[in-house]
């Protein structure tokens, strides 16, 4: 086999990538066959195997894709920044990438997807491991916040982890597969309702006289 260089290998692999995508969002993921990808991505069965092992791999391949773009919003959040204000950037980041129609595309498809692998031992442990990482990044924005006092010291770190990743998967499915129109008004009051927990939280003091 001649010799590619590595842009246009990667080059190749990113037209497999989309041309696959594309079919598993019109389609639904069960519905596309390797031969389906071969045959809009006019490629030979040999050229396909070149790049990936299976239908699977085309997938989380797409996941990481999506992934590196979340990575690369914490990236690009500066150290100068107040934890309130990582918080609330990288929160509107994520939100307003779903006024992007391709973006609603890849929410819609991800639902659909993430609902029909039920089992999938591969796949469970690629969840957990990308929640994982979610929760990491995040966590140490939390921390700092609550150590420089912009937060309360009282939160709950991991539930408020878990209900910011359901807002956003929430609003995700909301605009893609409900198909109500997102808007930045709707956006910048999510992260109102999620800064006043962070910020104002106070738990329940027992009454003993009840």
């Amino acid at each position: 086999m001649p010799k590619i260089s590595e842009e246009k290998w990667e080059s190749k692999k990113d037209e497999i990538i989309k041309v696959a995508f594309e079919l598993f969002f019109s389609k639904g993921y069960a519905s596309v066959s390797v031969n389906d990808i071969i045959k809009e991505a006019k490629i030979s069965k040999g050229g396909f195997y070149t790049y990936f092992k299976s239908k699977q791999e085309v997938f989380i391949a797409i996941v990481k894709k999506s992934d590196d773009k979340k990575t690369d919003i914490i990236k690009q959040l500066s150290k100068k920044m107040t934890a309130t204000e990582k918080i609330r950037a990288y929160i509107h980041a994520r939100l307003s990438s779903f006024l992007d129609e391709e973006n609603r595309k890849w929410a819609k498809f991800a639902n659909e997807f993430w609902s029909s692998v039920n089992g999938d031992t591969e796949l469970t442990q690629m969840a957990n491991e990308r929640f994982n990482k979610f929760l990491s990044d995040i966590e140490t924005i939390l921390k700092e916040g609550t150590e420089t006092g912009e937060f309360s010291n009282l939160i709950d770190i991991n539930s408020f982890i878990y209900l910011m990743m359901s807002t956003i998967d929430g609003i995700a499915f909301m605009a893609s597969v409900m198909k109500q129109p997102l808007t930045e008004e709707k956006i910048l009051v999510s992260i109102d309702v999620l800064l006043n927990y962070l910020t104002t939280f106070q738990k329940e003091e027992k009454n003993d006289n009840l």
